[in-house]
């Protein structure tokens, strides 16, 4: 019956593999004791003015979101202060869990999406926001946490100020490694990456090694048509094969799991407070899932970072925008106008 109930908890969480991969191997990490809701008190919660054209949100009642990140290693993030750099996010998916009405999805944001973004300096200061891509908040501030937090911001300011609860950041480099604790994983190739490896030819099916699975979920400029949509769909794709290969290991090993936690958490930053995420885990087989949520928009060429290149950016249709926040949090029109 345990067994059952933890396989449910794992086949609900729909993510890109680092997101899926490492909550749920903290998630199991921990003891499998019963515990009730009882210090998450649901009369806490920040409030907050949503905003979608000039009026004015509120929460109806609390729940809890968690920005999930990918950073490229683009930075120089082994040293602080002034000297310190943050890299790329590469990867951004908000997770939000609604504990009353017993649901969760996830948000999946484009990278290159164009949003203000707030110029933290290395004290954590804020002197204004540029128009850049949403991947770029991460290159602010004098640490990783800092990264994190300016990036959290940009992301919640970009949905109309949503509160955000948390963060996890985990490097992109590190997808060998994860992909070296699967055991690697078997995907179809749907793009060409002969450039890059010989053997991995459109239309191949292989069991992917670790630099093959470095090349498959972060090339982008190099295979196909290049757009970051067309990497986030190869991501999906390994997720869904990753599925079936963490149960396994799993089934045969029952130490795997907290094997793998150990080694992730070495490279992953996080203000998660994990007793609340154990607790709706516990929780996560009753939940109705919302899936992936995605935002509709434009993609084009243009020249935001001011050196004289052309880079992909994708305007972000706010509509949709407005659409895919409403159907995760529960928000109510004030009739208030914001000025």
């Amino acid at each position: 019956m345990i067994k059952n109930k933890k396989i449910k908890v794992i086949l609900g969480i729909v993510a890109f593999l680092l997101a899926l991969f490492l909550m749920y191997i903290v998630l199991k990490a921990v003891d499998d004791r019963q515990s009730e809701w009882d210090d998450y008190d649901e009369t806490e919660y920040e409030e907050a003015e949503i905003i979608f054209d000039d009026t004015i949100y509120e929460l109806l009642y609390p729940v809890k979101s968690y920005l999930i990140m990918g950073t490229d290693g683009s930075g120089n993030e082994d040293v602080k202060g002034e000297e310190y750099q943050g890299s790329m996010a590469d990867f951004l998916m908000l997770l939000v869990v609604d504990q009353k009405e017993k649901k969760y999805g996830f948000l999946e944001i484009n990278r290159d999406t164009i949003a203000e973004i707030p110029m933290m300096d290395h004290k954590g200061n804020i002197s204004g926001y540029s128009d850049l891509m949403l991947c770029t908040a991460h290159w602010y501030g004098g640490s990783k946490r800092m990264s994190c937090m300016n990036t959290v911001d940009a992301v919640s300011c970009f949905l109309g100020n949503v509160p955000i609860n948390g963060y996890l950041a985990i490097p992109m480099d590190h997808i060998s490694d994860i992909n070296r604790i699967l055991g690697g994983v078997t995907v179809t190739l749907e793009d060409d990456f002969s450039a890059e490896d010989p053997a991995m030819k459109i239309g191949e099916t292989l069991k992917l090694t670790d630099e093959q699975a470095a090349i498959y979920l972060r090339g982008r400029m190099s295979v196909g048509d290049g757009e970051n949509t067309s990497r986030m769909r190869r991501q999906k794709v390994y997720l869904d094969a990753a599925f079936e290969q963490i149960k396994e290991q799993n089934a045969a090993d029952t130490e795997f799991v907290a094997k793998a936690y150990k080694q992730v958490m070495e490279y992953a930053t996080s203000d998660i407070d994990m007793k609340v995420i154990n607790k709706l885990a516990q929780n996560m087989e009753e939940y109705e899932s919302l899936g992936i949520l995605r935002i509709d928009g434009e993609t084009k060429r243009g020249d935001t970072f001011g050196d004289g290149e052309e880079h992909s950016e994708f305007y972000a249709d706010m509509d949709s925008v407005r659409e895919a926040v409403m159907q995760l949090y529960p928000l109510q029109n004030t009739g208030e106008s914001y000025e």
